[in-house]
């Protein structure tokens, strides 16, 4: 636990309006910081404690505007992420799934 605090402290120290700002690479050219994190780091935090959630036996609740956001910014990048490997095939959803059921299939998991 002492680890992931300090880990989580130093990045939240680091993650200054400034640095936000800074171009870096990201997985599609450069962008700002803050894009990459938003484009790329919240989605795959938020597909992988699903998927701990599930290994752990533990129903998850995701946030709702997490989903939302992460589902529709991936929909039109769906050639590009099956061709990169990103994500595995999609999985059909239940006819009366719900967004974050939806998305978890669309990422290839099974619910």
């Amino acid at each position: 636990m002492a680890s992931y605090v300090a880990a989580r402290d130093a990045a939240l120290k680091a993650l200054t309006e400034d640095n936000l700002a800074k171009v870096v690479q990201g997985p599609m050219g450069e962008m700002p910081l803050d894009q990459v994190i938003g484009m790329f780091i919240v989605p795959d935090v938020l597909i992988h404690s699903w998927d701990l959630a599930q290994c752990a036996g533990n129903p998850v609740s995701l946030d709702e505007d997490l989903v939302s956001e992460t589902y529709e910014r991936l929909l039109p990048l769906d050639a590009m992420i099956r061709e990169t490997g990103v994500f595995g095939p999609k999985v059909d959803p239940p006819a009366d799934a719900d967004l974050q059921t939806k998305l978890m299939c669309f990422t290839g998991r099974r619910v």
